[in-house]
């Protein structure tokens, strides 16, 4: 059974929200900043919902914590005040869903039941997804979803291009642009990168001669676990 954990400020709130999803989910309520990142370590929740004006430390900063421990759920962020630095800052900081308050209880749910399913959807049978969630990216994320797709498509043509023929490619899938594809990918590495696992990344990525992993590009990234993904398959 999947988990949630409930971090807002409205007890109200949280009991409906509750109710609601305890038959289908585990759920575990935390009413401050500091109890809200004790519980993501110590539950490791598959979906939180969180108030970005929680007490004694605020959303924003438990999100920034959480992800200097490397503790990733899918969230839901709430907030009465939406302005740009609260946008760019829950993309950065990997958000799949920001609603402005007052919002009700079915629709918290709803989107809990939305989040949940879209997880399930982005299980594949060749591994890649576990292999890019292992090394520390989040799917539902831009740079996410254009390294996943790139890695897919260049498993069928690795002779293709990077810049000439991947980028418009993926971005005619997604909607963006080859530029947009290519920032978006280098972010996403960038940040996983700065939280990763040496272990983790070392299964992947070569040493250099003092012990160090050096940070791959878009293209060695790609090509690279391009190849792997697909000898995991042949021999699975």
């Amino acid at each position: 059974m999947k988990t949630v954990l409930l971090a807002l400020y409205d007890d109200v709130l949280s009991e409906r929200i509750s109710q609601q999803l305890r038959e289908q989910f585990l759920v575990f309520i935390a009413g401050n900043g500091p109890d809200a990142l004790t519980m993501l370590t110590e539950v490791k929740p598959d979906v939180l919902i969180l108030d970005l004006m929680l007490p004694e430390m605020d959303g924003i900063t438990v999100l920034q914590e959480a992800g200097m421990r490397g503790l990733y759920c899918s969230t839901i962020a709430i907030t009465p005040y939406v302005s740009d630095y609260v946008l760019n800052t829950v993309e950065y900081l990997r958000v799949q869903c920001l609603l402005r308050t007052p919002c009700s209880a079915q629709l918290l749910c709803n989107k809990v039941l939305d989040l949940c399913e879209m997880e399930n959807r982005s299980i594949s049978a060749d591994g890649l997804d576990f292999t890019l969630r292992s090394l520390g990216f989040h799917l539902q994320t831009k740079g996410g979803k254009c390294l996943e797709e790139s890695i897919r498509q260049y498993r069928r043509n690795p002779n293709q291009t990077i810049f000439g023929e991947l980028y418009p490619s993926v971005a005619a899938v997604l909607g963006a642009t080859p530029s947009q594809v290519e920032r978006a990918m280098r972010f996403a590495i960038e940040r996983a990168w700065a939280q990763r696992n040496e272990q983790i990344w070392s299964i992947y990525f070569p040493t250099d001669g003092n012990g160090k992993i050096v940070k791959p590009t878009n293209s060695a990234f790609i090509s690279t676990i391009a190849s792997i993904t697909d000898a995991q398959m042949k021999t699975a």
